[in-house]
């Protein structure tokens, strides 16, 4: 497998940062995971006018369209039968996606079967947010997590 990194120093943004740390490790999780032995990862992320846009893309199976319309959901996967393999219960993308938002961010998933994934999340800069969310509800301990 091999893994490019073109990550750059960017401007910061608002947020949480064990929040932010735990969407980024379910997501390169699930794209080590879903890409075979010889297969390649490609980190990325630049900053634009008014967000940070993080990208993660790989040459994993990739999945069929209607599949991706409904991953993000709470215990929804693309592929049941999967799961027997490489274990989970789909609530993975749905937690990232919902932190996503709560930091005012976007998360987008673009997949090809056969071909590959690639997970997008957008985050304001930190010039861009004047107020950061009070409450972004609680973490697995119960506190509450703030940006």
């Amino acid at each position: 497998m091999t893994l490019v990194n073109t990550i750059t120093t960017l401007p910061g943004i608002v947020a949480d940062e064990r929040a932010i740390r735990q969407v980024l490790l379910n997501l390169l999780s699930n794209t080590i995971k879903f890409t075979p032995a010889g297969g390649r990862i490609e980190i990325a992320a630049e900053a634009r006018a008014e967000a940070i846009r993080l990208r993660i893309r790989d040459t994993g199976g990739g999945m069929p369209e209607e599949m991706v319309e409904n991953l993000g959901s709470l215990f929804t996967q693309a592929d049941p039968h999967l799961s027997r393999h490489h274990g989970g219960m789909g609530i993975g993308l749905a937690l990232c996606r919902r932190l996503s938002e709560m930091h005012g961010g976007r998360l987008a998933i673009s997949s090809t079967a056969e071909a590959g994934t690639t997970v997008t999340l957008f985050f304001h800069r930190e010039s861009q947010r004047t107020e950061p969310r009070q409450d972004l509800g609680h973490s697995s301990q119960g506190l509450p997590v703030r940006a």
